[in-house]
């Protein structure tokens, strides 16, 4: 069950990390992020990412895809330990 509580924890740090990323991204790019009121704005800033990143290589960047990996990780691992006890 140990091991249920670190992949937990990782997941959770690897979407903060990439939260973080995406709000620096945006700050290189001129768009004011509000530290403050991001757990509230996030998807709105995700979206932001996403066009600015299509707009500019055509493509999604990286850290939009890692950070819905790394909830997709986190709920998978949170319903896995449910039915595990």
């Amino acid at each position: 069950m140990i091991i249920f509580l670190y992949l937990v924890l990782f997941f959770i740090a690897m979407m903060l990390l990439f939260t973080f990323l995406i709000a620096s991204f945006l700050k290189q790019n001129g768009v004011k992020v509000d530290v403050l009121w991001m757990r509230f704005k996030f998807f709105y800033y995700l979206h932001q990412y996403q066009k600015i990143t299509k707009l500019e290589t055509g493509k999604t960047g990286p850290y939009f895809s890692l950070w819905i990996i790394s909830v997709v990780g986190l709920i998978a691992t949170l319903v896995v330990s449910s039915y595990m006890k």
